[in-house]
């Protein structure tokens, strides 16, 4: 899900000519039958869905065994009415990154449960009744085709091969995809390489829309999410952490995608899917309430995790959307006494935005002097392009620095 995929599906003479390998799958009946991939063998409860290792309804939900090379390499839920994957779940053992030499594929079982076990790749002159197809994502269309089990993630060639099925692949918004989403999954990337032993389980899943329908016939979630947890041999004990996103346009380098705990995962799609509690790894040993990036500094720092402030408003708090208020601010980002820079400036406990920024006391702080595309505050200094608060340091930053639109800094932030 890292880059924007371009590749095309060939006809099936095609395929024989390049004698391209069959990749196995099989349309299973119980998670159980896809060992591997989940942490202590525990299946995620979505209510409505799946619930203690069942399918509500097996005539829409399909559980599928990816398997490439006779080897499993991860397993899908997926909803054939949507034609999107509820989630897919793997377990990472040190991904190479970089590409693949590979043709998008879809599931044939799906279709019907006589045909071969074989991923096939895809007919562009088919319309498939209960999956996405090539076709769906026409070119022109402003979606990716976004990996749930990140290709980037993957240990080797086949891994990266069987991660290019459309049955674990979403539409995705590109500058979404290309975005907070790709930085995201490199940090978690940087945190399971280096303190989870190569090795952890990982969730990944999208929340489907009520309205957006792609090509009149595939689901454009409006939601997606991912969860992680593992046992860090350096730190000595289990950690765990979760991220979300809309699926929607982002403008380049700007949104943050915050890390969160479980819990506040848990919440977020127990309150869309109803009363019973949505989990990602239900009864195991991962903490709930533990963040990595605030409970560990060292992960923060190494990984350049971006804390995600509760209330998203409050002294120094960083908002949501990547942009921060000091105190007292309305908008953007402000400092004391109503400092505010466009799309967010900075003053005490502020944070920088793009272009301008004012001081204590408004468009000029107390004996400070404004120049282009900025100002100056109480005791501190401005370039081009950039504004200090009272005690800022290094050009754009205040107390505690934490980072908001357009790279300033306040506090908690990056």
């Amino acid at each position: 899900m890292v880059t924007p995929l371009k590749m095309w599906c060939f006809l099936p003479l095609a395929v024989l000519l390049l004698s391209i390998t069959p990749t196995e799958t099989k349309v299973v009946n119980e998670m159980s039958e896809c060992e591997g991939f989940l942490l202590d063998e525990t299946p995620p409860q979505v209510p409505g869905i799946l619930e203690n290792g069942g399918i509500m309804n097996q005539n829409r939900y399909k559980i599928i065994c990816q398997t490439y090379r006779d080897e499993k390499r991860f397993v899908t839920l997926y909803d054939t009415k949507n034609k999107i994957p509820v989630f897919s779940a793997y377990k990472y053992r040190g991904g190479e990154g970089g590409e693949a030499n590979r043709f998008w594929k879809i599931e044939p079982q799906l279709e019907n449960m006589e045909n071969d076990v074989n991923m096939e790749d895809c007919n562009i002159n088919i319309e498939y009744k209960n999956q996405a197809g090539d076709n769906d994502y026409k070119t022109g269309t402003r979606y990716d085709k976004g990996h749930l089990f990140p290709l980037s993630y993957a240990l080797n060639e086949d891994d990266k091969i069987s991660t290019c099925t459309l049955t674990n692949a979403v539409p995705q918004v590109a500058s979404f995809n290309q975005g907070s989403w790709r930085r995201m999954e490199g940090r978690v990337k940087c945190v399971l390489d280096n303190y989870c032993n190569s090795e952890g389980y990982l969730v990944t899943g999208a929340e489907p829309s009520k309205k957006t329908i792609m090509n009149k016939d595939v689901n454009v979630p409006s939601v997606l999410w991912s969860a992680f947890c593992c046992y860090s041999e350096k730190l000595n004990t289990w950690i765990a952490s979760a991220h979300w996103g809309k699926n929607a346009q982002e403008e380049p380098n700007v949104k943050q995608m915050y890390t969160r705990t479980l819990e506040e995962l848990y919440d977020k799609l127990t309150d869309k899917l109803g009363d019973k509690k949505f989990e990602a790894f239900p009864n195991t040993k991962c903490p709930l309430r533990e963040n990595v990036a605030e409970k560990y500094p060292e992960i923060k720092q190494k990984c350049r995790i971006p804390v995600y402030v509760p209330g998203a408003i409050g002294k120094g708090g960083a908002r949501r959307d990547g942009r921060a208020r000091g105190i007292g601010g309305a908008g953007g980002a402000q400092g004391l006494g109503g400092a505010r820079g466009a799309g967010g400036g900075r003053g005490v406990e502020g944070a920088r935005g793009a272009g301008r920024g004012q001081g204590v006391g408004g468009a000029q702080g107390e004996g400070g002097a404004r120049r282009v595309g900025g100002a100056r505050g109480e005791g501190g200094a401005r370039r081009k392009g950039r504004a200090r608060g009272i005690g800022g340091a290094g050009g754009a930053q205040g107390v505690g620095g934490a980072r908001g639109l357009g790279g300033g800094r306040g506090v908690e932030g990056e």
